[in-house]
Parts: structure tokens; C-alpha cells; sequence
């Protein structure tokens, strides 16, 4: 059964711009600390909940910077570094065979630019909170699961992945985030945010694993990214993204409250667009055609729309809106596929979803049925 989804408001916007940054964030230590790790909990079926607890801290290693243009990897504008704590969970259960989890949640202010092979590039501002399952209680070395890969024996990398009937929830303090839409890889998932008395804002998030692709060591994805035509393996990974409200696709006068919440078991995914002309919100979705056994990979998209989020793009009442909208899968060459939709409100948000379509990559479009 799913959670009640909450988009909440959006945190006051700091008095000043905050300075170009980067920063990971480790266990919370005290009751006013921001930009930190609150808990990592087990939720049960029946509202049991097992809190998780640090078992090893992790060191801040400092960013090095680097002139742009030169062979360095660093940063060119802003600052930052790498923090991540090693969490044991009671009863996880993960790949590894262990409790432990490895956090990596990274915030980046606007501004934060880095120098690669001579070239430098914008580092997308937002919060990305990413648990990882680790291998001991001080997992700091932790890398891909070495396994046995065709056609040969020889091995090689894996994403290691969470069981997909279990439950995590996160909670984080962060002192700065704006976030234009979320997007994540759990279903039944639950977001909420709050202010903070004393500034900053608390974000509770919590779901439940989608199936998604994998490669081995990437060897089979081309240089534009798309993966070939079969995975290799399914993975159940733990994410949700939240993305700048720098984003130029989606209408920021309709982000004054609220923000929407996209989740997908696509390999890849684009921003959310917004067609002024048609009046429809389209999301670009991309993953292999098949999976592993050689059968249709089937797709999964969930949005949930925040009710003045709909009133704003459409115009209309969103309890009414609900049924006047429709979900519809479009392959590239702009024929429409079959699968199973739903539009629906509850809890003052408009949610869309559609299941069972089928990629290599397709568009997902929300829009007024034809003569409403």
C-alpha cells in the first residue's frame, strides 16, 4: 500500500545567495547541526521502525582545486569535500550479506564549476541522497561487487543492490535547497520537507526499491550514454535526486509552494518539460529494450503533481483537473504505445502513472484529453 506523498512547501530562500559549494554529508552531532545525516531507519509493515547508528566516521578529504584548462581534475569556482559515515541498520538486508550502509548524500550550491581533461564543466546544483550497501562497519573503501560475468568467468563490477521488500527511510537537515522537481528510483515513496525553526529545512524520505539496469564495468553503454539493446543484470538501488530550480525547462512561476516528484525504473531519464503551446508536461525516459532473459524490460513512471503545481500549468481546479488529464507512452517516431494508466488526486496532488509500456526510449505526456 502506498505512503501519503507529501511535496511540501519550499524553504525560504537564504536573505543572501549561498556561496558556490560542495560538501557530503556526515551523522548529525548535535540538535542545531545543518547539512548532516539525522537517521537511516528500517520501517516494518505493521509501523515498526529499527534506527540505524554509525559505525565508523569518515574523514573530510578537502576538494583540490584546479586551473581551468589544465590536466587537473579540481575545482575551478567553489569549494568542497568528500564526508561519508559507514550506518548499521539491524535486520537490512543487501547483497553484501551485511547491515551496513553507506550514505552518500551530496549538496551543491549554484556556481560550483570543475576543471576535466582541459575541459570545464557546471556541477548541477541540488541534493542527492543515495544510500549504498557496504561491505563491513568501516566501509570507506567500498567499491562494485566482483562476480563471475559471461562470456567467460572472469569477473566483473557490479552495483550491489537492497532487498526490494524492505523499507529505508532518511532524514537529513540541509541549509539551503530549492529544488524545481525530485526524482527517484522507489515506489510507494513518501517526501516531505519542513522549515526548521532556527533555518535550514529537514527532509524525510522513504521507499521502497525499483528493479532498474544493470551493466557490467559499463561495458555496455555507448558514448552518448544510451545502454545497447539487453542489461545485464536488475538492480534495486536506493535514490532520490532533487533538482535545482535552475531548471530552465520547467516554468518557475509554478514552483512558488511546491514541486513535483517523478519516480522511474528507467536507466536514464530527462527534466520534466513543459510545452507552453500544447499545454503538456513531457519526461523523457531511456533503458535497454530487454532484460536479462531476453524478455520486454517493462517500464514503471510515478509522478505526483502538487495540486497548485496542476493549477498553475493547466489552469483548472485540480480536483476537477484529475479527470480531465491522461498519461500516454510515445515512442520516438511519435507512435503511441500500450500501457496501463491512471490518473487520479488525493491528498490535494494530482498523481499520474503508467506501467507495463516498453523502451528503448520513449516520452511520457501528460495532457487534457482532446475536447475538454
Amino acid at each position: 500500500m502506498a505512503q501519503a506523498v507529501t511535496a511540501a512547501p519550499l524553504p525560504v530562500s537564504p536573505a543572501s545567495k549561498p556561496a558556490p559549494k560542495f560538501q557530503e554529508f556526515p551523522a548529525c552531532t548535535s540538535a542545531d547541526q545543518l547539512d548532516c545525516v539525522e537517521s537511516i531507519d528500517l520501517l516494518g509493515r505493521g509501523g515498526s521502525i529499527v534506527k540505524g547508528s554509525v559505525s565508523a566516521k569518515g574523514d573530510r578529504v578537502p576538494i583540490e582545486r584546479a586551473e581551468a584548462g589544465s590536466s587537473k581534475w579540481g575545482f575551478v569556482t567553489g569549494t568542497g569535500f568528500y564526508q561519508t559515515d559507514t550506518w548499521q541498520v539491524r535486520g537490512l538486508r543487501q547483497e553484501y550479506g551485511t547491515e551496513f550502509i553507506r550514505p552518500l548524500i551530496q549538496l551543491v550550491t549554484p556556481g560550483v564549476t570543475y576543471n576535466s581533461q582541459g575541459q570545464v564543466y557546471k556541477w548541477p546544483s541540488g541534493l542527492k541522497i543515495e544510500l549504498i550497501p557496504g561491505t563491513a562497519a568501516d566501509s570507506q573503501n567500498d567499491g562494485d561487487m566482483k562476480v563471475p560475468c559471461p562470456p567467460s568467468t572472469r569477473l566483473c563490477d557490479k552495483i550491489p543492490s537492497f532487498d526490494p521488500d524492505q523499507r529505508l527511510r532518511v532524514v537529513v537537515r540541509t541549509s539551503w535547497l530549492k529544488p524545481a522537481y525530485a526524482r527517484t528510483t522507489l515506489r510507494d515513496f513518501s517526501v516531505r520537507i519542513s522549515t526548521l525553526p532556527g533555518g535550514g529545512s529537514r527532509i524525510i524520505a522513504s521507499g521502497l526499491p525499483l528493479p532498474t539496469p544493470g551493466f557490467y564495468d559499463f561495458r555496455d553503454v555507448d558514448a552518448s550514454g544510451i545502454p545497447r539493446e539487453e542489461f545485464d543484470y536488475v538492480q534495486h538501488s536506493w535514490l532520490v535526486d532533487f533538482i535545482d530550480a535552475g531548471d530552465p525547462d520547467f516554468p518557475k512561476d509554478c514552483l512558488r509552494e511546491s514541486f513535483p516528484i517523478v519516480s522511474s525504473n528507467a536507466w536514464t531519464s530527462g527534466e520534466p518539460y513543459w510545452d507552453p503551446a500544447t499545454r503538456q508536461l513531457r519526461f523523457f525516459v531511456s533503458a535497454p529494450h530487454h532484460n536479462p532473459s531476453g524478455n520486454l524490460f517493462r517500464g514503471y513512471y510515478d509522478a505526483v503533481l502538487p495540486g497548485d503545481v496542476a493549477r498553475c500549468l493547466w489552469r483548472m481546479n485540480p480536483k476537477s483537473l484529475a479527470n480531465r488529464l491522461e498519461i500516454s507512452v510515445v515512442e520516438e517516431g511519435g507512435q503511441p504505445q500500450v500501457a496501463t494508466t491512471s490518473v487520479g488526486y488525493t491528498a490535494g496532488n494530482v498523481r499520474v502513472n503508467a506501467r507495463n509500456f516498453h523502451f528503448s526510449s520513449p516520452t511520457i505526456v501528460v495532457r487534457q484529453k482532446p475536447g475538454r
